[in-house]
């Protein structure tokens, strides 16, 4: 979530990894809590939660 620790390059393509792994996959928990840095970008965990409405269509849920 740091980009000091991951580049917005290798953020991105980790992402891209997780969802395009996940389309046939109706399980899968976000979450954010105690485990994300206080000086993680917010606009890193706006894009997961776009990301994730866009590619998990099939869900029951949205973000």
């Amino acid at each position: 979530m740091v980009p000091a620790v991951l580049s917005d390059y290798e953020f991105d393509k980790y992402l891209n990894t997780l969802f395009e792994e996940q389309q046939d996959n109706t399980k899968l928990i976000l979450h954010i809590a105690d485990a994300c840095p206080p000086i993680a970008p917010f606009e890193r965990i706006e894009k997961i939660a776009k990301l994730a409405n866009q590619t998990l269509v099939n869900t029951a849920y949205k973000i």
